[in-house]
């Protein structure tokens, strides 16, 4: 199995520069998110009137943790509602077998 190239590139969230490590052709999908990290904090800002950065940050990766655990959440089910499907569709196919 080939090894991606890594390479170091510098994000800003909440206006502070982070180096970070990615794989080759990871950039873009990086860039995208640290843009809607940039929007969460923006929209906390004008939405509640703290004046610490941190509260924001928090805010903004709380969000994303919650946003994740329900997509998590719905593929669980999408996953269970299959199974069921399948094995209905085997009860049938099994019955009729049985009934020939």
């Amino acid at each position: 199995m080939l090894k991606k190239e890594k390479q170091k590139i510098t994000v800003e969230i909440a206006g502070r520069n982070y180096p970070i490590i990615v794989e080759e052709g990871e950039t873009q999908s990086i860039q995208t998110i640290v843009e809607d990290v940039n929007e969460k904090i923006g929209h906390f800002k004008s939405t509640f009137n703290r004046k610490d950065s941190q509260d924001y940050l928090a805010m903004s990766f709380l969000s994303y943790a919650v946003d994740q655990q329900k997509i998590k959440q719905e593929s669980q089910n999408t996953s269970q509602k299959d199974l069921t499907n399948r094995i209905e569709q085997i009860d049938l196919v099994l019955d009729k077998l049985i009934a020939i």
